[in-house]
């Protein structure tokens, strides 16, 4: 299985649709990719939510995306 590293510009561009994000995300849910994910994006990812307004979002989404099997946490 193939393993893409994935910084907050990746999330960011998932979060504007952008093709080439969606597509390796896609990979991932159907289990055709692992995400490698470090916890210093974890926690920008956090506080975008959070400078946004949007905490309780931002906590419920980092929570699925810990718990998910296609992500590798550094």
């Amino acid at each position: 299985m193939s393993q893409k590293g994935c910084d907050t510009s990746f999330f960011r561009a998932l979060m504007q649709g952008h093709p080439k994000a969606v597509a390796v995300w896609r990979k991932a849910i159907h289990g055709e990719c692992l995400l490698v994910v470090s916890t210093i994006t974890i926690n920008e990812l956090l506080a975008l939510y959070y400078r946004h307004g949007h905490a309780e979002a931002g906590r419920r989404i980092i929570v699925r995306l810990l718990k998910a099997s296609w992500v590798c946490l550094l």
